[in-house]
């Protein structure tokens, strides 16, 4: 079996960790890998697992536009010269859009992830008219599935439900050893930097905890549109020297620098990097939004707190910091919550059974 992941960039980002944990247990079950896309700074780390790299012009977000006509036969002729792949797994909706097109001109079954919504997606009619579901749509929570059947129509016998997961082997606290970073305590994040993951409200919370904590130092790792914009309320607010943005670093290793981390998303459908923080027993402050609500159980592996509240999130950051006791323990229950429920090498079987069951079809 030969299976093509589609996807638009493999910079740091959870849909890029998703396809990569799935990737690795793919190859370990002898089937071949492909990935498609334009390219990005993890795309090393999947030669190195085994996967067959292509590069497509995935340089527009418009399904309509002439490079994702260009796709088309980008990918039928790495199919017919390169990797005649068996099935295509999407995972953004410009290639499920391109994958479904695919399928339609050229009889290659088409799988799709919907990796969630945000808000203003569901209300896009474009999306409710070219569903691009494929044969079969995967939901990464029930929740994603809901939603797909509620907002567009996607039949539920077309859908099944696989609970997103992390590789437990790469993330292992025993096996990660943490970056020299400078400060104490250490407060971080990590992902794409945009304004729906809610940053501004981060470094505003951070700014009142540098009255209790002077020697505290907040850090991001990640890229994205936003990066000026929060340099500049970084020095709006004088934490500048308290304060960074880093780039190109092993997410594990970093992560597991941290004393505390923080994901004050506005909107989010699942997050990743919340798992893989403790997984590595690093207590979480998240926003009771989206998918997040259910990966940090309150005041047991972690802070719940309201969304778009600096002072909330400074209020949860400091609880942690004050009580060495409860902060010992939420790493140990974070662990074992992830161990217990989000192992995604047991998972893997799930996926093969889709591909084989869409390519009987």
């Amino acid at each position: 079996m030969k299976i093509l992941q589609l996807t638009n960039h493999l910079n740091i980002g959870g849909i890029t960790r998703y396809i990569y944990t799935l990737s690795k247990y793919l190859l370990k079950e002898g089937i071949e890998v492909g990935v498609a896309s334009r390219g990005g700074s993890e795309e090393k780390k999947f030669e190195k697992l085994g996967a067959k790299i292509f590069k497509l012009p995935l340089t527009t977000k418009n399904e309509l536009s002439f490079k994702s006509l260009l796709c088309l036969f980008k990918l039928l002729k790495i199919k017919k010269k390169e990797f005649n792949f068996d099935l295509i797994h999407s995972h953004t909706r410009l290639t499920q859009f391109i994958a479904q097109n695919f399928m339609i001109f050229f009889n290659t079954p088409h799988v799709t992830t919907f990796h969630g919504f945000y808000e203003k997606n569901k209300r896009k009619i474009f999306r409710k008219i070219f569903k691009c579901a494929g044969r079969i749509a995967i939901a990464i929570t029930p929740q994603t599935k809901d939603e797909l059947i509620r907002f567009f129509k996607v039949r539920k016998e077309r859908i099944k439900v696989i609970v997103n997961g992390i590789d437990l082997e790469e993330f292992s606290p025993h096996n990660v050893q943490p970056l020299e970073l400078e400060g104490d305590p250490k407060i971080g994040s990590c992902g794409r930097l945009s304004r729906v993951k809610g940053y501004e409200y981060l470094l505003k919370g951070f700014k009142l905890l540098l009255d209790k904590y002077p020697s505290a130092k907040l850090y991001l790792l990640g890229e994205g549109k936003d990066e000026s914009r929060l340099l500049n309320l970084a020095s709006q607010l004088n934490i500048q020297k308290n304060f960074e943005i880093l780039k190109g670093l092993d997410v594990k290793r970093f992560l597991k620098s941290l004393d505390v981390f923080c994901y004050p998303s506005i909107e989010e459908p699942f997050g990743l990097a919340v798992l893989e923080a403790q997984s590595l027993g690093v207590p979480c402050v998240v926003s009771k939004v989206g998918g997040l609500k259910y990966l940090v159980k309150d005041k047991i592996t972690g802070q719940v707190v309201e969304p778009a509240c600096a002072e909330k999130i400074f209020e949860a950051i400091d609880f942690i910091l004050s009580n060495k006791d409860l902060k010992e323990s939420m790493s140990i229950e974070a662990q074992k919550f992830v161990r217990e429920n989000f192992d995604f090498s047991k998972k893997i079987s799930e996926f093969i059974k889709v591909y084989r069951e869409v390519l009987k079809d």
